[in-house]
């Protein structure tokens, strides 16, 4: 499954002869891969410092999980930029800074 939410299915007398590259992650499993100077990945990622908020985003039931869920950023600063409106919908929490990276 993509993060677009896209299932890409192959079959496996192509799997047995061919060379798949997983292209969609890498790292620790957090934040961005970074790629070795070859090109392949690396077991290290990156999360940016901040993050700037440039557009409005209501986080509910269509982007958010159906149920109850958290919305979570392992990013320490967000900032919502001025006319711009973050809301997070009922059964929603935000959680921003996950991994407590700030007072570092």
């Amino acid at each position: 499954m993509t993060r677009d939410d896209i299932e890409i299915t192959i079959p496996n007398s192509v799997i047995a002869n061919a060379k798949i590259i997983n292209e969609s992650g890498g790292g620790g499993g957090i934040g961005t891969a970074i790629k070795l100077n070859d090109g392949s990945g690396s077991i290290f990622s990156y999360v940016d410092a901040e993050a700037i908020v440039n557009e409005n985003i209501t986080f509910d039931v269509d982007n958010a999980g159906i149920n109850s869920s958290f919305v979570v950023t392992v990013i320490p600063k967000v900032t919502v930029a001025n006319g711009i409106g973050m809301t997070v919908g009922t059964g929603k929490t935000m959680v921003i800074d996950a991994l407590q990276l700030g007072g570092l």
